[in-house]
C-alpha cells in the first residue's frame, strides 16, 4: 500500500526545492545585473559637466559587437537632462526674468506698491537669489555631485587601514559583488526542517525586498534627471511668497535625490556581517526606507524626519529656535519678506 500523505509531501518537497532555485536564482541575477551595476559611484552620480561646459549633445554611436553598460546610458541621460535645463533657462527663465524686473521697474516708478503686497526693494533679495539660483543651477548640481560622489566613493570602495603594521581592510560594496552567490552555494534548502516551505517564504520575501530597492534606485536616477531640468523654474518660484514653499521642496528634494544613495549604501554594507536570508531582507527594507527619514525636504505626510532632531540634537535647541528667528525676522534680520505686508 501506498501512503498518499507521503507521496503528496514529497512531491511537494520537490516542488518547493525547484522554486527555492528559482528563487535563488532571481536573487543572483537581480544583484549581478541590477542592483550591483546601480549602485557603481559613474552610475549613481552621472558627470552634470564636461571639464567645467555644459555637455554637447552629439549623436551616439554604438558598435554592433559592444553593449554599453548602464554607466554610458546614465551619462547620455545627464547630458540630455542638463542640455534640455539650459534651454529652459535660455528661453523661459531668463524671459520671464527680463518681463519680471521691466513690469517691477515701472510698478516702482509711479509708486504702486508691487502686486498690492509688498514695496519693489523688498522683492530685491527674492529677484537676486533667484537670477542667481537660475543661471548657477548646473553648477550648483555640479558642486553637490561631486561631494555626494566623493563621500559615496568611500562606501562603494572601502578603506585599507594599517593598524600596528598590520592591514586592516575595510570591505566596501565593491567587494559584494558576488555576495548570493558565494553564500547560495552552500545554502541547505531545508535548513529550517520545513521541506523547503519556509525557506521559500523567506526568499520570496528577499526577492520582494530586492525589487523594491531596484525600483528605487532606478527612480532615485530619473528623478535626479527630472529636478535637473525643472531647477532654473523651482528658482522662479522662489520670487513670488505663493510659490516660494513650491520653490524650496524641489530644490531640497534634489538634495534628497542626490544624497539618497549614500544612505542606501551605508546600510548596504551590512549585507557581509550575518549570513542569513530574513536578515539581507530586513537590510534591503532599511535601505528602502532610510533615505526618507534622512531627509531635508518638506513631507506633505508629516513624517518624522532627520531634518526636525539633528540639528537639535548637534547644537542644542536655543541655538535652532534663534536661528529660526533670524531667518523669520524675529531679531529684525529678514532674508525673505513676507507675503502680506506694508506699502
Amino acid at each position: 500500500m501506498f501512503d498518499i500523505g507521503q507521496i503528496i509531501n514529497a512531491v511537494l518537497t520537490q516542488l518547493l526545492f525547484s522554486l527555492n532555485l528559482l528563487l535563488i536564482s532571481g536573487i543572483g541575477i537581480l544583484w549581478q545585473f541590477f542592483i550591483f551595476p546601480f549602485l557603481n559611484p559613474n552610475f549613481s552620480f552621472p558627470y552634470p559637466l564636461e571639464n567645467g561646459d555644459i555637455p554637447s549633445l552629439k549623436p551616439v554611436w554604438i558598435p554592433g559587437n559592444f553593449l554599453p553598460g548602464y554607466q554610458t546610458y546614465a551619462q547620455i541621460g545627464m547630458d540630455f537632462s542638463v542640455n534640455i535645463s539650459v534651454i529652459f533657462l535660455n528661453y523661459i527663465v531668463a524671459p520671464f526674468f527680463s518681463i519680471f524686473l521691466i513690469v517691477a521697474a515701472f510698478t516702482y516708478l509711479f509708486k504702486h506698491t508691487f502686486f498690492g503686497i509688498e514695496r519693489f526693494r523688498d522683492y530685491i533679495p527674492r529677484i537676486f537669489l533667484g537670477i542667481v539660483l537660475a543661471y548657477l543651477s548646473i553648477f550648483i548640481v555640479d558642486a553637490f555631485f561631486y561631494i555626494s560622489r566623493t563621500i559615496y566613493f568611500f562606501i562603494y570602495s572601502g578603506l585599507n587601514i594599517v593598524w600596528n603594521g598590520n592591514p586592516s581592510p575595510y570591505q566596501g560594496i565593491s567587494s559584494l559583488q558576488y555576495w548570493p552567490w558565494n553564500y547560495f552555494l552552500n545554502f541547505n534548502l531545508s535548513t529550517y526542517g520545513t521541506n523547503g516551505l519556509l525557506e521559500f517564504i523567506i526568499l520570496l520575501g528577499l526577492l520582494s525586498s530586492m525589487l523594491i530597492f531596484t525600483i528605487l534606485l532606478v527612480m532615485r536616477i530619473v528623478w535626479i534627471y527630472f529636478l535637473i531640468i525643472i531647477l532654473p523654474l523651482a528658482s522662479l518660484f522662489l520670487m513670488l511668497p505663493q510659490t516660494e514653499n513650491l520653490g524650496k521642496s524641489i530644490w531640497l528634494s534634489f538634495i534628497d535625490k542626490t544624497f539618497e544613495i549614500v544612505f542606501m549604501g551605508i546600510v548596504i554594507l551590512f549585507l557581509g556581517f550575518i549570513m542569513d536570508p530574513l536578515f539581507w531582507t530586513a537590510i534591503f527594507l532599511v535601505a528602502s526606507f532610510v533615505p526618507r527619514f534622512m531627509a531635508i525636504s518638506p513631507r506633505v505626510t508629516g513624517t518624522v524626519s532627520i531634518r526636525n532632531y539633528l540639528p537639535r540634537i548637534l547644537i542644542g535647541e536655543k541655538i535652532v529656535d534663534a536661528s529660526k528667528k533670524a531667518v523669520t525676522g524675529g531679531t529684525g534680520i529678514n532674508l525673505l519678506p513676507k507675503s502680506g505686508g506694508g506699502g
